[in-house]
């Protein structure tokens, strides 16, 4: 785990050398190349007054996750 972000709604975001994790305090669903995430390892996360969770990449790539991918 590189970076951890306390979201919002409670939920909790993992940045790992496979992708981002998040957990909704019963599972965690798993996003990586699969689901469309553009690089990993993930180094960095924050998250923006909408909502929004935004997260940096190896190679200075960057990303969000606005709620449904």
């Amino acid at each position: 785990v590189y970076s951890g972000l306390e979201a919002q709604d409670g939920s909790l975001w993992l940045g790992t050398a496979a992708g981002l994790s998040r957990f909704d305090g019963q599972r965690f669903v798993h996003f990586g190349k699969e689901a469309g995430l553009p690089n990993w390892p993930i180094w960095s996360l924050a998250q923006d007054s909408a909502g929004t969770i935004w997260f940096v990449t190896r190679g200075g790539g960057a990303g969000k996750f606005d709620g449904t991918r």
